[in-house]
Formats: C-alpha cells, structure tokens, sequence
C-alpha cells in the first residue's frame, strides 16, 4: 500500500500542498458511491502531510468536508429527484433494489440512529442517505448527525497517516482487522437493541391488555 501511495504522490507531485485536493475529491466521491475505502483515503490524506505536503489541520479540514459534501449531495438528490435518479445507470449500480430495501429497513428499524452508524457501513452508507432524503427527512437533522460521525473519523483515521507515515501498511493492516470487529460488534448491539425492544413492546401490550381486562 505504501508503494501505491508513493507512486500517486510522485505523479502529482508537481501541484505542491495542492496534491491534497485530489483525496478530497475522492472522498467527495465516495459519498456518492465510489467503491473505495473512505478511511484508506483519509489515511493517505494524512500520509500526504506527512511526505511533506500541506498542513495537518488543512488536511483534517478537507477530509472532513469532503465527507459532509459527498453525503449531502446524495441525501439531496434522493429529497429531490427521489427513486426516479436510480433510471440513471450510474446510479442504479450504486443504490441497488436490494440495498435500498435494506438501508429502508434499517431507517425504519433504527430511526436517526441510522445516519451515525452508517458511517461503519460501507456498502449500506450511500443507500441509507440516499433513502433519508426520499423519506424527506430534514436535511438540518441529517446535516448534524452526520457531521458528529464525521468529526469522529476524518481527525482519527487523517491523523493515524500523518503519525504513522513510516509505518503505513502496519497501519492499514491492523486497521483492516478492527474494521471486522467494529462492523460485528455494531451488528450484535443492533441485534440486541432490537430484541430488547420487542421484548419491552410485547410486556407493555400484556400490561395494557391486563389493564384493559381489569375495566
């Protein structure tokens, strides 16, 4: 990875401090559906600095936005042009029925909760946004739950790269294997959270069944 990295910054290396923009696009993107690990790209934002681009907190700062404005575009086409969009090939390739399907269930399911843990969910991140806006959620609400998970991640994985530079591939190795137990200990506390509510549903209906059996 860390070759990859170097040969990317050797063929732009004539944009100087500009070469920063390039991840920011990137990330833009990603919101939008690009297949690329967002926290890699975060990582080799941080990387950049490290190399001797730019500033870290400019770094921060694109990585954050980057992320923000990707997810808004795609929560503002769903609010706008709803399914409709999806007659576009490039984006029925990205927010497929079956994802939509589930990124519904898991709003449905989780309410807003949904916008932050998306974040931890690549595949479901662009459908579930996409989704927020079609079900006409309010962009302010979407906008601040989304920037809370963001503030988390563009700081942390943007400054792991400018840290760790020398030790990039360790980095993104060990990153990859925490990614599994973050993406299964979120799945088991969404199964539990679920299971906790049916159950209290369930003896509140009994109790207002007794209640009502009493009259």
């Amino acid at each position: 990875m860390s070759d990859l990295f170097i040969n990317f910054i050797s063929t732009f290396s004539d944009l100087d401090w500009l070469i920063l923009f390039l991840p920011f696009l990137i990330l833009i993107f990603c919101g939008l559906g690009l297949p690329v690990p967002e926290d890699i790209v975060l990582i080799f934002l941080g990387f950049l600095v490290y190399s001797g681009y730019g500033n870290i907190f400019f770094a921060v700062f694109l990585g954050y936005f980057g992320i923000i404005i990707g997810d808004s575009i795609i929560f503002i086409a769903g609010k706008r042009y709803g399914i409709k969009i999806l007659k576009f090939r490039l984006f029925s390739r990205v927010i497929t029925k079956g994802r939509l399907k589930k990124a519904k269930q898991f709003i449905v399911n989780h309410g807003k909760k949904t916008i932050f843990m998306a974040r931890f969910l690549p595949g479901l991140r662009t459908p579930i946004f996409f989704t927020c806006g079609t079900l006409k959620m309010k962009f302010m609400i979407f906008f601040i739950i989304d920037s809370l998970a963001a503030i988390l991640s563009a700081p942390v994985f943007t400054l792991l790269g400018y840290f760790f530079g020398d030790k990039i591939d360790v980095v993104i190795s060990h990153l990859k294997r925490i990614d599994r137990i973050v993406l299964l200990s979120l799945a088991l506390i969404i199964i539990l959270v679920y299971l906790l509510k049916r159950f209290f549903n369930k003896k509140k209906e009994v109790s207002n069944g007794l209640e009502n059996g009493d009259k």
